[in-house]
Protein backbone atom coordinates (compact mmCIF):
# COMPACT_ATOMS: atom_id res chain seq x y z
CA UNK A 1 0.00 0.00 0.00
CA UNK A 2 2.85 2.51 0.86
CA UNK A 3 5.93 1.42 -1.53
CA UNK A 4 9.25 2.43 -0.37
CA UNK A 5 7.84 3.65 2.90
CA UNK A 6 9.16 2.32 6.14
CA UNK A 7 7.39 2.36 9.58
CA UNK A 8 9.45 0.96 12.52
CA UNK A 9 8.05 -0.63 15.23
CA UNK A 10 8.74 -3.57 18.05
CA UNK A 11 7.39 -6.95 17.71
CA UNK A 12 5.19 -7.86 20.82
CA UNK A 13 3.79 -11.19 19.77
CA UNK A 14 5.00 -13.98 17.35
CA UNK A 15 2.29 -17.18 16.46
CA UNK A 16 4.76 -20.01 16.28
CA UNK A 17 3.34 -21.55 13.85
CA UNK A 18 4.44 -20.51 9.94
CA UNK A 19 2.22 -20.99 6.97
CA UNK A 20 4.73 -23.06 4.77
CA UNK A 21 3.02 -22.17 1.41
CA UNK A 22 2.68 -18.70 1.92
CA UNK A 23 6.50 -19.00 3.33
CA UNK A 24 4.81 -16.79 6.11
CA UNK A 25 4.60 -16.20 9.54
CA UNK A 26 1.90 -13.72 11.90
CA UNK A 27 2.50 -11.03 14.08
CA UNK A 28 1.61 -8.41 16.28
CA UNK A 29 3.59 -5.36 16.46
CA UNK A 30 3.55 -2.08 17.90
CA UNK A 31 3.81 0.65 15.46
CA UNK A 32 3.38 4.76 15.50
CA UNK A 33 0.04 5.16 13.30
CA UNK A 34 -1.17 8.63 14.45
CA UNK A 35 -2.41 8.98 10.76
CA UNK A 36 -4.47 5.81 11.03
CA UNK A 37 -2.79 4.81 7.46
CA UNK A 38 -1.95 1.39 8.46
CA UNK A 39 -4.81 -1.08 8.86
CA UNK A 40 -5.83 -4.10 11.74
CA UNK A 41 -4.99 -6.95 9.62
CA UNK A 42 -2.91 -5.45 6.45
CA UNK A 43 0.12 -7.71 5.07
CA UNK A 44 3.52 -6.08 5.55
CA UNK A 45 6.97 -6.97 4.67
CA UNK A 46 9.01 -7.29 7.82
CA UNK A 47 12.81 -6.37 8.42
CA UNK A 48 13.94 -7.68 11.54
CA UNK A 49 16.99 -6.05 13.33
CA UNK A 50 18.48 -8.38 15.49
CA UNK A 51 21.48 -6.25 16.77
CA UNK A 52 22.81 -3.08 15.74
CA UNK A 53 26.48 -3.10 16.49
CA UNK A 54 27.76 0.75 15.07
CA UNK A 55 31.65 -0.23 16.06
CA UNK A 56 31.73 -4.01 13.69
CA UNK A 57 34.39 -4.26 11.67
CA UNK A 58 33.18 -5.40 8.47
CA UNK A 59 35.66 -6.63 5.28
CA UNK A 60 34.39 -7.58 1.83
CA UNK A 61 33.54 -11.48 1.82
CA UNK A 62 35.70 -12.30 -1.01
CA UNK A 63 38.59 -11.35 0.83
CA UNK A 64 37.82 -13.96 3.61
CA UNK A 65 40.06 -17.07 2.81
CA UNK A 66 38.77 -20.68 3.94
CA UNK A 67 40.82 -23.21 4.74
CA UNK A 68 39.74 -26.08 6.34
CA UNK A 69 37.69 -25.20 9.36
CA UNK A 70 39.62 -22.21 9.76
CA UNK A 71 38.95 -18.49 8.42
CA UNK A 72 42.22 -16.57 6.73
CA UNK A 73 42.75 -12.97 5.73
CA UNK A 74 45.93 -11.93 3.52
CA UNK A 75 47.12 -8.49 4.82
CA UNK A 76 49.99 -5.78 3.30
CA UNK A 77 52.31 -5.59 6.50
CA UNK A 78 55.68 -3.89 5.53
CA UNK A 79 55.40 -4.58 1.91
CA UNK A 80 55.13 -8.14 2.12
CA UNK A 81 51.90 -10.81 2.39
CA UNK A 82 50.88 -11.46 6.21
CA UNK A 83 48.37 -14.17 6.86
CA UNK A 84 46.11 -14.09 9.59
CA UNK A 85 43.64 -16.35 11.27
CA UNK A 86 40.29 -14.63 12.09
CA UNK A 87 37.10 -15.30 13.54
CA UNK A 88 33.90 -13.70 11.86
CA UNK A 89 30.19 -12.95 13.38
CA UNK A 90 27.12 -12.11 10.82
CA UNK A 91 27.13 -12.04 7.17
CA UNK A 92 25.17 -9.67 5.12
CA UNK A 93 24.95 -8.48 1.68
CA UNK A 94 28.37 -9.13 0.70
CA UNK A 95 30.00 -7.88 3.83
CA UNK A 96 31.38 -10.60 6.58
CA UNK A 97 31.85 -8.80 10.25
CA UNK A 98 35.37 -9.43 11.98
CA UNK A 99 34.92 -10.28 15.68
CA UNK A 100 38.63 -11.72 16.24
CA UNK A 101 41.80 -11.13 14.04
CA UNK A 102 41.69 -7.54 13.29
CA UNK A 103 41.56 -4.35 14.57
CA UNK A 104 40.33 -2.23 11.84
CA UNK A 105 44.06 -0.75 10.91
CA UNK A 106 45.28 -3.89 8.57
CA UNK A 107 45.93 -3.07 5.38
CA UNK A 108 43.63 -5.97 3.78
CA UNK A 109 44.13 -7.74 0.53
CA UNK A 110 40.34 -7.73 -0.70
CA UNK A 111 41.01 -9.42 -4.32
CA UNK A 112 43.05 -11.53 -5.64
CA UNK A 113 44.33 -13.47 -2.76
CA UNK A 114 44.56 -16.58 -4.44
CA UNK A 115 47.52 -15.14 -6.29
CA UNK A 116 49.67 -14.19 -3.49
CA UNK A 117 51.58 -15.66 -0.73
CA UNK A 118 52.59 -15.09 2.62
CA UNK A 119 56.18 -13.78 2.74
CA UNK A 120 55.65 -12.22 -0.87
CA UNK A 121 56.58 -8.63 -1.70
CA UNK A 122 53.35 -6.94 -2.60
CA UNK A 123 52.78 -3.01 -3.99
CA UNK A 124 49.63 -1.74 -2.55
CA UNK A 125 46.86 0.65 -4.61
CA UNK A 126 43.96 1.64 -3.34
CA UNK A 127 41.04 0.13 -4.45
CA UNK A 128 39.84 1.35 -7.77
CA UNK A 129 43.27 2.32 -9.00
CA UNK A 130 44.62 -1.11 -9.83
CA UNK A 131 45.18 -0.73 -13.71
Amino acid sequence: AYPGERFRGEIIALNPRLDEVGRSQALRAKVANADQRLKPGQFVKVSVILAERPQALLIPEEAVMPLGQLLFVNLVVDGKVERRQIRLGQRQRGKAEVVEGLDGSEMLISAGWQKVAPGREVRSEPRGEVQ
